[in-house]
């Protein structure tokens, strides 16, 4: 296959996914931070094909490549569940080949940066990509549990005090403004997706350390921050943009 053809197949199928996720809610809309790195790893990898054979470029689109391979491992991983059920979907109608795109590029990435480096310090600015993305993760990972001290607190307060930090206003909007996982139930989901927020949910056993009603929630969380919107002008996804927009949750 040529490197033209291979760059052209992998745009199509990046652009297919952001076109689908667009209708239906399952990334949600990705905050400032993520979104440039979503789009500078997407743009690399799509196109690394080609990039690859500029010899100046190549450390720079390996090493971005390196991280991409673990966007696109983050990304395996919230959609993990849906691996079966997209079998089905890809027997049914071909949609279900969307969810396999992640590791369709981990494979091509890691071919091209790991087992066929195109220099032989490739290895070495693929790893470092790799390990840029991995220390993302250790941030996450200290961030949150941080955090959890925080939200202990705030509890043993009676929820009158809150060290409001980054992650605390991340916490305390989940099921609001920010997703932790994918939802497979009709309705609006949560607009943002906070890859550091679900990193460190992720690693600290996935269960949400506020024990309090989403109404409780929503007034907590417009008390201490008071600065932050609770609803959002985009809805996220087409398929239920109405039912956010209208929902009496929101106080009108």
């Amino acid at each position: 296959m040529s490197h033209r053809r291979l760059a052209t197949y992998n745009s199509i199928a990046l652009l297919l996914c952001v076109a689908a996720n667009t209708y239906w809610q399952v990334f949600c809309r990705p905050t400032g931070w993520a979104l440039t790195v979503l789009i500078a790893c997407f743009a690399t990898a799509a196109w690394s094909p080609l990039l690859l054979r500029r010899n100046r470029l190549v450390p720079y689109v390996l090493a971005v490549n390196g991280l991409a391979v673990v966007v696109f491992a983050y990304c395996a991983a919230f959609l993990n569940w849906l691996v079966l059920p997209a079998l089905l979907l890809i027997l049914l109608f071909g949609l279900g080949l969307l969810v396999f795109v992640p590791y369709y590029f981990i494979v091509q990435l890691c071919l091209s940066g790991l087992v066929h480096p195109p220099t032989a310090t490739g290895r070495w600015c693929f790893a470092g990509g790799l390990g840029l993305g991995l220390a993302i993760f250790g941030l996450s990972a200290g961030l949150y549990g941080r955090a959890l001290d925080d939200i202990a607190a705030f509890e043993r307060s009676g929820y009158t005090e809150l060290k409001q930090t980054f992650m605390t206003e991340k916490i305390l909007g989940m099921g609001i403004l920010y997703h932790v996982q994918f939802c497979e139930f009709d309705g609006w989901r949560p607009p943002l997706h906070e890859p550091l927020l679900n990193m460190g949910y992720w690693l600290h056993g996935s269960e949400d350390p506020l024990k309090v009603s989403l109404e409780r929630r929503r007034t907590l969380y417009q008390e201490f921050f008071p600065g932050q919107p609770i609803k959002l002008a985009c809805s996220c996804a087409i398929e239920e943009s109405e039912r956010y927009h209208t929902d009496g949750f929101f106080g009108g």
